[in-house]
């Protein structure tokens, strides 16, 4: 008792696997003292007792039954939510984190189309905007799979881009059928859209580049 494991100070985070050693709760309370933020993963136990037990955040505490479903889900989404300054290098230096990575920035691209689809009312200005942002998100899906864009790949996902035409096309079209609630259409559009595009994208890469 009394014992506590030191942790470098440059650390952007600590992992800490829960075992029987009695120096874990000193260990955790310091961390959460030097602000490291701080994530307890162990295997078959409840996590609000373990959580309680070790007097630690429930939300720091992660714990499953299949240690590969732990490591690829609460812990990389743990970490996406923790180091988000740091998604692209977890995920180009940590495979099981690649998903996730790509799956945040497909969500918080989503968003961003979507603000820009109800914001911009000028006819056609939101089209070099989205198709930008979408360019953005294909360029951090593939740095997190460690993936460069040469230019045969940029031609086989210009498929994955232009079908954000598309879905931009309908968008305009279908907001004139509903003049009162445009803005909405064409937010809601935006968002499904690019949703779609991120994930056909991700698939592309999990898949090896097989459009």
């Amino acid at each position: 008792p009394g014992f506590i494991l030191r942790v470098d100070s440059k650390a952007n985070a600590a992992i800490v696997l829960v075992g029987s050693g009695t120096h874990v709760p000193e260990t955790l309370r310091e961390l959460r003292e030097r602000a490291i933020p701080t994530a307890v993963v162990a295997l078959r136990e409840p996590g609000s007792d373990l959580a309680r037990r070790l007097e630690h955040p429930d939300n720091d505490t992660l714990t499953g039954m299949d240690p590969r479903e732990l490591i690829a889900g609460p812990l990389a989404d743990w970490l996406m939510s923790r180091l988000e300054k740091l998604r692209t290098a977890i995920g180009h230096n940590f495979e099981f984190a690649r998903r996730a990575v790509a799956k945040e920035t497909v969500k918080a691209t989503a968003w961003q189309n979507a603000a820009i689809g109800v914001l911009v009312f000028l006819p056609g200005a939101d089209m070099p905007l989205m198709t930008l942002n979408q360019g953005k998100m294909l360029l951090r899906i593939a740095a997190a799979y460690g993936q460069p864009l040469d230019t045969e790949r940029m031609k086989e996902l210009a498929a994955i881009v232009g079908g954000g035409f598309l879905f931009r096309t309908i968008a305009r079209e279908a907001a004139d059928f509903v003049p009162v609630l445009g803005w909405a259409v064409k937010g809601g559009i935006a968002y499904t859209g690019t949703i779609a595009m991120g994930m056909a994208a991700i698939k592309y890469f999990e898949e090896g580049g097989d459009i």
